[in-house]
């Protein structure tokens, strides 16, 4: 009796979460710089189911941090993102590489990887990869995989705007 309740109590605890689910990942906003003129961009994110074994209880569907990233970068004044058949001066690549969440508790893990590209010339300007760890309790691991994505659109977007701004300069 007490083996088939343990069983039910897990099996509702670890039950999986819809990735269908009606609220979305919340985007975070950079203060906007004073005096800065936006820069046009096109913008790609790739990457479907990333994660390990307990990642399918929370997932983070690709559609959600794509929104979260294209509103925190219009948001934080420094970019404007361009249709495929807008002009740009760079396109941005952005890859949700790995996903580790621990079957109970322990560290949320999200690794990515970002590109910047010339539109122009299609020359790959910088690359950086970009790791970020979050602690999860047993029942807070949704809202840790949510604050890693947050914490990496925000290192993100602002190693893309310097990286961008250093690469202008360079230029002229």
């Amino acid at each position: 009796m007490l083996a088939v309740l343990v069983c039910c109590l897990l099996s509702y605890a670890c039950a999986p979460v819809s990735s269908t689910r009606s609220e979305e990942m919340e985007s975070r906003t950079l203060q906007p710089l004073p005096g800065v003129n936006p820069i046009d961009v096109k913008v790609t994110v790739y990457g479907e189911n990333v994660g390990g074994f307990a990642s399918h209880y929370y997932p983070l569907p690709r559609e959600d941090f794509e929104n979260a990233l294209l509103k925190s970068m219009v948001d934080s004044g420094r970019f404007v993102i361009k249709s495929n058949n807008g002009e740009t001066a760079y396109d941005i690549s952005v890859g949700l590489i790995q996903l580790i969440q621990p079957q109970w508790s322990g560290t949320v893990t999200l690794e990515t990887s970002w590109t910047v590209y010339d539109h122009r010339s299609k020359d790959e300007v910088s690359r950086r990869a970009i790791r970020v760890e979050k602690p999860a309790s047993f029942t807070r691991k949704r809202e840790a995989t949510e604050l890693a994505a947050q914490s990496t659109i925000v290192e993100g977007i602002e190693w893309t705007f310097k990286t961008i701004k250093e690469n202008s300069q360079n230029s002229d």
